[in-house]
Formats: structure tokens, C-alpha cells, sequence
């Protein structure tokens, strides 16, 4: 019992859905990037709304659709899909599915910007030669002429 109570007790299930609420509360979305983007941050908001499901029959009361969707939007910092917040916040079918804001934010995703992840180029690279001397490359190598 004692070993029951350490893991799936009141306090630990306390605690582990305050870990994931402050999850949910603290991850964010700005833009697409090569290591961070939309589809990653929903499916860490998803894992943590999996984890709180999960407590339910310990004792924990449970996170609604409406409460998943707020999260989802408050996490979201860009102004960039502003049109797709305010077309959730005035709809009842989307405030009340989470899955089906996902989609919908991941949609207007890949139209807007595509599927292609940003890329950097570099404007210019130095290189010291022999003698101390710099010699500046261009970053396109078309404008390198023979």
C-alpha cells in the first residue's frame, strides 16, 4: 500500500498533473524552425493532456476539450495566425475540440509557408591565406568569376 501511495497517492497525482498543467502552461509555439514546429509543439501538448487523462481514475478531476484549446492558443505567440485564432474563438465546433484546432492550425501552416523548412544562407565567409592576408568569399558561387 505504501509503495501505491508513493506513486498513484494524492500527492503524487497532485503532483504529476501540477507538472503537467505547468507543462501545458509554459510551451510555446513563435514560428516554423528546423528543430521547433508546429506539429512538435502540439504533440507535446498532447502527451501532457495523455498524462492527465491518465490520472483520472487516481483521483484527478480530469482537463476538458475547452481547456485543451486554451493552452493550445495561449501558447501560440505569433501574430501570424491570429486569423486562425480568431476563427476558432468564434466557432463552438472548434473551441471544444483540440484535435480539430490542430488541424486546422497545421493546415494554414503548410499553405502559408509551405512544407519546406527555412533555410540560412551566409552573406559572406573571411578566410585568412598564407601571409596574413583576408580573402572574402561570396555566399552565392556564381559570383566567384574564373
Amino acid at each position: 500500500m505504501a509503495l501505491y501511495d508513493h506513486y498513484l497517492g494524492p500527492n503524487a497525482v497532485d503532483n504529476t498533473a501540477s507538472k503537467a498543467e505547468k507543462a501545458l502552461a509554459n510551451s510555446s509555439y513563435r514560428n516554423e524552425q528546423r528543430r521547433w514546429n508546429f506539429e512538435k509543439y502540439a504533440t507535446q501538448q498532447k502527451r501532457q493532456h495523455i498524462i492527465l487523462e491518465n490520472l483520472v481514475q487516481h483521483g484527478y478531476k480530469g482537463i476538458d476539450e475547452r481547456t485543451k484549446v486554451r493552452y493550445l492558443l495561449d501558447g501560440i505567440k505569433t501574430d501570424s495566425l491570429d486569423t486562425v485564432k480568431t476563427q476558432i474563438l468564434s466557432n463552438q465546433e472548434y473551441r471544444n475540440s483540440f484535435d480539430k484546432c490542430v488541424t486546422l492550425f497545421s493546415d494554414f501552416i503548410k499553405q502559408t509557408t509551405g512544407d519546406v523548412a527555412p533555410t540560412r544562407t551566409i552573406s559572406q565567409v573571411t578566410v585568412k591565406v598564407k601571409g596574413g592576408n583576408e580573402l572574402q568569399l561570396p555566399s552565392n558561387p556564381e559570383d566567384i568569376s574564373d
